[in-house]
């Protein structure tokens, strides 16, 4: 019984570990704490703490709200250089991303409590190989 339930949960591992194949992570929540290093946790001066440190809510003075939205445009090739006399070389058609986030953080100036809802999207990029050679094919 033991076996197959660490046989399944290997299966089950394997093949979720291919499902996750997808674009490039972007963090990019805020313009502020990006041009940081993606600092935010420390920070609560602006509704990008929603995203990095929800408990920082409490600390801020002031209600605030974010919008904003950044265009990745994302390249990527690839040279076989482990193969002698190769020319086989792959580049990326790649579309443009949009990730974007939207914050807002309400609430009494003296609270420590306040509300807060956000949109964002973590993974804002896409990456498409084509379907010509070896990279990309199924």
């Amino acid at each position: 019984m033991m076996k197959k339930l660490l046989l399944t949960c290997l299966i089950l591992t394997i093949i979720s570990y291919a499902s996750f194949g997808s674009g490039y992570q972007v963090l990019l929540q805020g313009n502020r704490t990006t041009g940081m290093g993606n600092l935010g946790v420390m920070m609560y001066n602006d509704a990008s703490s929603l995203f990095f440190n929800p408990g920082a809510m409490g600390f801020m003075d002031h209600n605030s709200i974010m919008i904003g939205a950044n265009p990745i445009f994302a390249s990527n090739s690839y040279w076989d250089s482990e193969t002698e006399n190769s020319t086989y070389e792959a580049n990326t058609d790649n579309p443009m991303g949009t990730p974007f986030h939207v914050y807002g953080v309400w609430g009494p100036a003296e609270s420590k409590f306040k509300f807060g809802i956000g949109a964002f999207t973590p993974f804002g990029s896409g990456v498409n190989w084509g379907m010509s050679g070896q990279v990309g094919t199924c």
